[in-house]
C-alpha cells in the first residue's frame, strides 16, 4: 500500500488519499500451473509528513492446477490495513494485515484408475490471515539522488480449507478440513531513484528463510468403503497425507517505476518474482490521488 501524497492538484496539503491496483500473477512447477487476478481499493492518512495508516478491500480470483490433471478455482475478497513510517532517509518501519475469504472454492482431485486418469469434484470454502513487519534504514547515496535501504522482514500467514465431500469419478471421497500456516523471514535492501521532477525508479532485493512451516495433513475416506456403515473397508477409511513444504530458502526480486502524472497525483507499475517451489512472478499497476 503507496504512502499518501502530501499535496493536491492545487498545491496545498492533504491527509487523505485515494489508491487503487490490479495484479495478475503466475507459477509454474513439476508440470502444473496457476494464476491469480486481483483488484484492491483503499483509502490512506497521513498522520504526519513520513508516517500514514491505510485500509483496502479487494477482490481475486485464483486458479491453480494439481497433480494428475486435478486444479482448483478460488473467488474471493481480501481486506487490509497498514502502518507506515518512511522518511526519505533514516529508520523506516511498516506494518501490515491481511485477511482473505473464499467462500466458494471448488476443486478437482485428478488420480489415476488403472493407467487412465479420472477426477471427482468438491466445493468448499477457505480463509486466510496473515501480518508482516519490516525495519529498515534508508541511506542516501552520494551524488545520486537515490537512497538504499537494508532492511529486515517478519511475516506469518494461516490458511484454512473447510471439509467437503467429492462427487463423480470412480473414487469420490469425504475429504475433512486442514490448516496450513508458514513464518518467514526476509533479508534484503530496496533501493530508490529519481530519474526526472516525475520519475521515480525502484527496486529490490531479498533472501528469504522459512523459519517453520506447518504443512497441511490431509486426511480423507473413499465414499465406497462406507467407513460409517456395518461393514467398512477399513483399508480406505481415514487415509492421510502430508501437503508440500515451502522451500527451506529462495530469492525474491522486484523492480518498478513511479511517474507523477499530477501534483497528489500519480501511476504507478511494477514486477516481481520468487524462486520458492515454484516459479513465481507478478505484474502490478497502480494509481494514487491526493483530496
Amino acid at each position: 500500500m503507496p504512502p499518501p501524497p502530501t499535496r493536491t492538484a492545487g498545491g496545498e496539503a492533504s491527509p487523505w488519499c485515494g489508491f487503487a491496483y490490479g495484479l495478475v500473477a503466475g507459477n509454474s512447477s513439476y508440470g502444473t500451473s496457476g494464476t491469480e487476478l486481483s483488484g484492491t481499493f483503499g483509502l490512506a492518512r497521513a498522520l504526519a509528513p513520513s508516517t500514514s495508516i491505510g485500509v483496502s478491500i479487494g477482490v481475486a480470483g485464483l486458479r491453480n492446477g494439481l497433480g494428475y490433471g486435478g486444479r482448483f478455482d478460488a473467488p474471493g475478497a481480501t481486506f487490509g490495513t497498514y502502518f507506515a513510517h518512511r522518511p526519505e532517509t533514516g529508520f523506516q518501519f511498516l506494518a501490515m494485515a491481511v485477511a482473505s475469504l473464499y467462500p466458494d472454492l471448488t476443486l478437482t482431485r485428478g488420480y489415476l484408475n488403472g493407467t487412465t486418469l479420472a477426477g471427482s469434484q468438491g466445493a468448499t470454502h477457505a480463509s486466510s490471515a496473515g501480518a508482516m513487519a519490516r525495519i529498515g534504514w534508508a541511506l542516501a547515496i552520494p551524488g545520486a539522488k537515490a537512497t538504499v535501504t537494508p532492511f529486515v522482514q517478519l511475516s506469518y500467514v494461516n490458511a484454512r480449507v473447510g471439509g467437503f465431500v467429492e462427487s463423480g469419478g470412480p473414487f469420490p471421497a469425504s475429504i475433512s478440513a486442514f490448516n496450513a500456516a508458514a513464518t518467514t523471514l526476509r533479508v534484503g535492501s530496496q533501493l530508490r531513484g529519481v530519474l526526472t521532477e516525475r520519475i521515480t525508479v525502484f527496486g529490490g532485493l531479498a533472501w528469504a528463510s522459512n523459519l517453520r512451516t506447518d504443512a497441511p495433513l490431509v486426511q480423507g475416506s473413499l465414499l465406497a468403503a462406507d467407513c460409517s456403515g456395518a461393514a467398512p473397508l477399513t483399508a480406505f477409511c481415514g487415509l492421510s497425507g502430508l501437503g508440500p513444504r515451502l522451500s527451506r530458502s529462495w530469492v525474491e526480486g522486484n523492480a518498478g517505476l513511479r511517474y507523477e502524472l499530477a501534483p497528489g497525483s500519480a501511476a504507478m507499475i511494477s514486477a516481481n518474482a520468487a524462486s520458492q517451489n515454484t516459479l513465481t512472478y507478478g505484474l502490478q499497476v497502480g494509481y494514487s490521488r491526493a483530496f
